[in-house]
């Protein structure tokens, strides 16, 4: 994983069968509690704090894993693919159901997903959102679903949202933090 250059959300990379992390953003005090190839759990001090996960992952199979602690996790982060080289391929998937079980999520990612649904995480306690290559049917859905975020302090997003919707979600919300990364 390495980190950002904006924000401290580590970026997970899997080539071939190596996984590299970087913990600076963590003060190198986190640690993997769970990998496969298509999701990554970083615990801090043992305990479930921020998980990658790709839109076709089964929970199954960390639940089995992890436990029910999974879903206290703090950070989210969902794309379509952690294999390097995936910011030329234009895959994207849906938002998985199983993620509206997590209910102390404080900053939520997606990345190469469809977004229609995203108004189903408006009761939780969602500080920051990151949208980054993202799909939607429409403009004032998705205005309105971000809207609806009652805790959302900062946003993160790139050339995949609109200014249609980036100008309404201002003029709604003017003591929102947004932040335009490439």
């Amino acid at each position: 994983m390495s980190t950002s250059n904006n924000d401290d959300i580590p970026v997970p990379r899997l080539s071939y069968n190596t996984v590299s992390i970087n913990y600076d953003g963590l003060d190198g005090k986190g640690q993997v509690l769970y990998l496969n190839t298509q999701c990554i759990l970083v615990g801090l001090n043992d305990a479930p704090w921020m998980l990658f996960v790709t839109a076709d992952f089964n929970q199954d199979e960390i639940i089995n894993a992890i436990g029910d602690d999974l879903y206290e996790i703090k950070r989210l982060v969902v794309q379509s693919t952690f294999m390097a080289g995936n910011e030329n391929i234009d895959i994207v998937s849906q938002i998985p159901d199983w993620l509206l079980a997590f209910k102390k999520l404080e900053m939520l990612k997606f990345e190469q997903i469809i977004v229609d649904e995203l108004w189903l995480f408006r009761n939780l306690a969602i500080r920051e959102l990151i949208l980054k290559k993202i799909k939607y049917e429409d403009e004032d859905i998705l205005a309105d679903s971000i809207l609806q975020f009652k805790e959302l302090s900062a946003m993160i997003y790139d050339d995949s949202l609109s200014t249609v919707i980036i100008d309404k979600i201002s003029l709604a919300k003017r003591d929102l933090k947004l932040t335009f990364e490439a």
